[in-house]
């Protein structure tokens, strides 16, 4: 009874050795423990990446790309002869920073000078204009150009002058400096015979300035009635600012009332200041603020 139950078990024992033989030997066990995906490869991430910004690459120190510049500076030039006409040297007042941006574009304003000994390129500088501009523009004044020709110079009739201070003069100011070209950004004006040019040459060419000056005026009745009738043939929206000043001890005081009478009677709207001092340069040099203010202005 024992001897058979033990051969029962090593039967049995036997039977389950070779099943578990079979069985190993239908799968056997891989040489890498590596298995290959269940799932497919994404082609995008689960969650959106974090991208490290590039190594920054050292740069070369550069100079502070702000100018601190105070002064402006005059320097000479000369609009060359042409035909007849002698050669018309000018000063030009450069602002403080000019030409620091070369894409800068600058007002421009010709004042003509007096006549007399000191009627020259040189009137304007020597009273002072240069520093006025420098104060003015530190308190907030836009910076422009001012050219000072000697008119002098200028030969030939009425048009011809005309044309040379409208037209020639400011074409090469336009092509030899960083200008801005519109006529809403030129201006014109004079004291005394520079006052007289002036009216002349916005009579000729009425559009070519947006503002006039006339300082200490020696213009005839002839001129000023020339003058405003051109003005009045303009659209209003068109027509130049003007400003008209003297002095009240000025001894063509007689000019500057009558032209204020001859603008009002054909409604031309101007600017007409009577202040103290007469007609020389202690009075100009006095008003230069005023002056520089006016042509200034919507600059």
């Amino acid at each position: 009874m024992q001897k058979s139950i033990i051969l029962h078990k090593l039967s049995t024992s036997l039977l389950i050795l070779m099943l578990i033989s079979g069985c190993m030997a239908a799968s056997p066990i891989p040489a890498s423990t590596s298995l290959p995906p269940t799932q497919p490869i994404r082609n995008t991430p689960v969650s959106t990446p974090t991208f490290l910004p590039p190594t920054p690459i050292p740069l070369t120190a550069t100079p502070n790309p702000m100018c601190t510049e105070q002064k402006g500076e005059w320097q000479a030039d000369a609009l060359p002869a042409e035909g007849v006409n002698a050669a018309v040297p000018f000063k030009i007042y450069l602002p403080p920073c000019y030409g620091f941006d070369p894409t800068h574009r600058y007002p421009l304003l010709i004042l003509l000078h007096g006549s007399g000994d000191a009627g020259d390129e040189n009137m304007w500088p020597n009273l002072g204009l240069g520093e006025a501009m420098d104060a003015k523009i530190a308190a907030g004044l836009p910076p422009f150009l001012v050219v000072s020709p000697r008119i002098s110079n200028l030969q030939g009739d009425y048009f011809g002058v005309s044309q040379t201070i409208a037209k020639t003069l400011v074409a090469y100011i336009d092509a030899h400096y960083n200008t801005k070209t519109s006529a809403a950004y030129r201006a014109l004006g004079g004291l005394s015979y520079g006052a007289l040019w002036t009216v002349l040459t916005a009579t000729v060419y009425p559009e070519q300035f947006s503002k006039l000056g006339m300082h200490s005026n020696v213009v005839q009745l002839n001129d000023m009635v020339a003058f405003s009738q051109k003005m009045l043939a303009l659209r209003a929206d068109k027509r130049p600012l003007i400003w008209l000043d003297a002095g009240v001890n000025d001894t063509f005081l007689w000019s500057d009332t009558k032209m204020d009478e001859v603008l009002n009677s054909d409604s031309i709207a101007h600017f007409w200041h009577l202040g103290a001092g007469g007609h020389d340069q202690d009075y100009w040099r006095a008003n230069l603020d005023e002056y520089l203010s006016f042509y200034a202005t919507g600059w």
